[in-house]
């Protein structure tokens, strides 16, 4: 059955219920750490952004894929399958060594860079350490995930992360329970749990790429000719791609060093506050922004481009007005929410009044979210960056920056500064669509398309 004609719905839930328990991993890890102290909530909090950003630079060279890949199936190409899938596991292979090897390297003085206080250093530092093995696992994990979606099999890719929730939740059960003597709760092993609960997903979706859908890797496949498109076609995208989500992340950051500056508590509020949003703004626009991406390639590899714009105008106004009203139930249930994660009174007051301003921030990040890896896949990726760097360093640093410290705002200056990034970039994001750059871009590429070899 053709990806185009499966009902949308279907095709997202199975994404939103992968990326919902993929998250959940890091809410369990949270709650389980918030056993420990709310510092080691802290620490690992400010270190999930390195985490984070060395993901999304292996996703920059691999979620291309998702766009090429849709394209060549929907253009009925199939012969330039293997050589892009090649391309892709030798560069996310590539940099993966250098992530992990950067990952050590900051760990030690990373938590002094950003202003924490030594226990919390201290539990980034263990964190960074025992979960920088994670990019090497990731090498096949985020290109089968990449396969998987073009084919729009995504309920294999639901399949996979059930199964790394369920090992995640219970290796950290048998920690809490120190089953085993001499291995018990605490920031080094709750990584190791993460990190082993990599190993199930890899196996399922293995399984689900070489035997459920049939795809055959093999050398002998790969033409040098359709190598080298596949290969300047992921890097043309892929490169300029990587400079977002390094400058987003360490944007953030510079905000939790900020919020340093004000109190270690607003640090700890702030990780609980963006932890209990993610379900909505971060697994919910990822997938519908991923099932947008998948549609809109394949018609695009079909020359549908009116089927194609009509489905993201869809995504859109269907899903953000659902987020907005999500973060309003998120705030009103916000006292219940929280207890099940701490009872210092105190910080559930102050993370209260971050998921204030989430409820608008989430919904324009949700906007962008579905939006930016659609424009990507087409090609159109310089002057989203270009907009990206001057709203990240300029509205959500320099704009926070003033509000926070010289106007005295505080953290209201601060996610102030946050929002205006947020909204900018959407509404820059919306102008490109609807100006159609997204056809001339991909139209560009498959100028010189090399013939289909037999």
């Amino acid at each position: 059955m053709s990806v185009t004609s499966v009902s949308f719905s279907r095709l997202i839930l199975p994404i939103f219920f992968q990326m919902a328990l993929l998250l959940a991993i890091f809410l369990t890890d949270t709650f389980f750490l918030s056993s420990v102290s709310d510092m080691a909530v802290a620490g690992v909090g400010s270190a999930i952004p390195v985490l984070l950003t060395a993901i999304a630079l292996m996703h920059a060279f691999s979620d291309p894929g998702i766009s090429i890949l849709g394209q060549q199936l929907g253009q009925g190409n199939r012969s330039r399958l293997s050589s892009t899938f090649f391309v892709m596991l030798v560069v996310c292979s590539l940099l993966a060594i250098i992530l992990t090897a950067t990952t050590l390297l900051i760990a030690y003085p990373f938590g002094e860079w950003i202003g924490l206080d030594k226990d919390a250093s201290v539990a980034s530092r263990d964190y960074l350490i025992y979960i920088s093995p994670i990019f090497i696992l990731d090498i096949l994990f985020i290109n089968f995930n990449s396969m998987i979606f073009a084919h729009g099999q995504t309920r294999w890719a639901m399949y996979a992360a059930i199964s790394s929730a369920v090992t995640n939740l219970a290796l950290n059960i048998i920690l809490y329970l120190n089953v085993f003597p001499g291995w018990q709760l605490g920031v080094k092993e709750v990584a190791m749990a993460t990190l082993f609960a990599q190993i199930p997903p890899i196996l399922i979706m293995g399984y689900a790429i070489f035997y459920v859908i049939g795809f055959r890797f093999k050398f002998s496949c790969i033409h040098p000719a359709d190598f080298g498109w596949a290969r300047k076609r992921i890097l043309s995208i892929s490169i300029p791609a990587t400079i977002e989500p390094i400058s987003y992340n360490i944007s953030q950051l510079v905000v939790y060093s900020m919020l340093a500056g004000i109190s270690v508590t607003s640090v700890a509020a702030y990780s609980y506050g963006k932890n209990i949003f993610l379900l909505f703004s971060w697994a919910a626009a990822l997938a519908v922004g991923i099932g947008t991406q998948i549609v809109v390639s394949h018609f695009q590899g079909e020359k549908q481009y009116c089927k194609a714009d009509n489905r993201m105008t869809r995504s859109l106004c269907k899903f953000l007005p659902a987020v907005f009203v999500a973060g309003i139930f998120i705030n009103f249930f916000a006292d219940s929410i929280l207890s099940v994660f701490t009872q210092d009174q105190a910080l559930i007051a102050l993370t209260q009044k971050f998921l204030m301003f989430m409820l608008v921030i989430e919904t324009f990040k949700a906007g962008n979210f579905v939006l930016f890896p659609t424009l990507r896949g087409s090609g159109d990726i310089r002057m989203p960056v270009v907009i990206s760097l001057i709203s990240h360093w300029i509205f959500c640093i320099a704009l926070g920056y003033y509000l926070a410290f010289y106007c005295n705002w505080g953290i209201y200056g601060l996610m102030t500064g946050v929002a205006a990034d947020e909204l900018l970039r959407l509404a820059a994001s919306v102008w490109r669509w609807y100006r159609r750059y997204w056809v001339t871009n991909y139209e560009a590429s498959t100028e010189n398309v090399v013939p289909q070899q037999s």
